[in-house]
This record gives structure tokens, sequence and C-alpha cells, in this order.
């Protein structure tokens, strides 16, 4: 594939000329590619940004197969990562929470700010507020991927690390205080 065929079919995803079925097909045709033991350098990148162009024209349609296919692995991968602290940690059932047990789904997934967080909450009795330890992923694209949140109870601020033992070993602490 040349690069003026390239930067034809980018245009013409940005004009929208591709409906969902036919974006996926370009999707999926470049990954394919990609996979190729003898492709040239000139041609792995076409087929790069040509992927790239056929996700932002999936965006923007804004449909499910989208969200299937780029939001879905990143929310049960996240998901995932909480459920296993979870159960490695035997937090699935606090005994005395005053809270629910069991993984939730954050606040910030809810309203649309990040693309994935799910955490665990704990408040013992005589405690206003509870203390709860998160996994969120902000977007599709974060390089940096992971991150752990822990807010404690009376202090109005929170935790954030990339390291999930350092994580797990604050909530801990805090809870078995």
């Amino acid at each position: 594939m040349n690069n003026e065929r390239t930067w034809k079919i980018i245009k013409d995803i940005e004009d929208g000329k591709y409906d969902q079925k036919a974006l996926e097909a370009l999707y999926k045709n470049a990954e394919t590619e990609m996979k190729k033991r003898d492709i040239s350098e000139e041609r792995m990148q076409n087929c790069k940004v040509i992927q790239l162009s056929a996700k932002d024209g999936l965006r923007t349609l804004g449909n499910k197969a989208y969200k299937i296919r780029f939001i879905k692995p990143i929310r049960e991968k996240v998901e995932e990562l909480m459920h296993q602290i979870t159960i490695e940690n035997n937090w699935m059932r606090f005994e005395n929470n005053h809270v629910k047990n069991g993984v939730k789904i954050g606040g910030d997934m809810i309203r649309g700010d990040v693309v994935a967080q799910y955490y665990i909450s704990y408040r013992k009795l005589g405690w206003k507020r509870s203390i709860y330890l998160s996994a969120t992923q902000e977007s599709e694209n974060d390089s940096s991927g992971v991150y752990y949140r822990i807010a404690f109870p009376d202090l109005d601020e929170e935790v954030r690390t990339f390291n999930k033992d350092e994580a797990v070993q604050l909530f801990k602490d805090y809870v078995e205080q």
C-alpha cells in the first residue's frame, strides 16, 4: 500500500465515507497486515495510521462496536485487578464493614471522567467516612496504565500510586489500626 492510497483512505474516513462495518474491516485488515513477517517499515507505518484513523472513525460514530472493541477490554482488565487484590487479601467480605462489601464501579467511571475505575471500601463503626482503594485508568490511550488511589476517612487527601503493593499496604495498614 503506497502513501498516496493511505492518505486517501484516511481522508475518506475523516469525511465520514465509511460506515461502522467498513471501519471495523479497515481496522482488522491493518491489524492482520501488521502481523506479517515480511512487512516493510513503510507499510507497517501506513497500517498503523489507518488503524488509528479507523479507531477515531468508530469513536466519532459513537457506537457500541467501538466500546466493545476498545473500552470493554480496558474495563475488564481494571476490574480483574481489583478482584485479584480483594481475593489475595481476603477482602471480599470484611467483618464489621458498615458499607457494601465487594468490588464496585467508581463514580468517575459512571460520570465518564475516566475509562475504568473499580474500588473497594471499608468503614468501621464510629467512622464518619469510609476508606477506599481504587484502580483507575483515565483514558484508553493512557500509556502509563492503571494507578491506585487510597482515600482516608480522616484526611481530606488521597494517595495516588502506580505501585499496587504500596497501595495495598497503605489500605491494609489503615484498616487494621
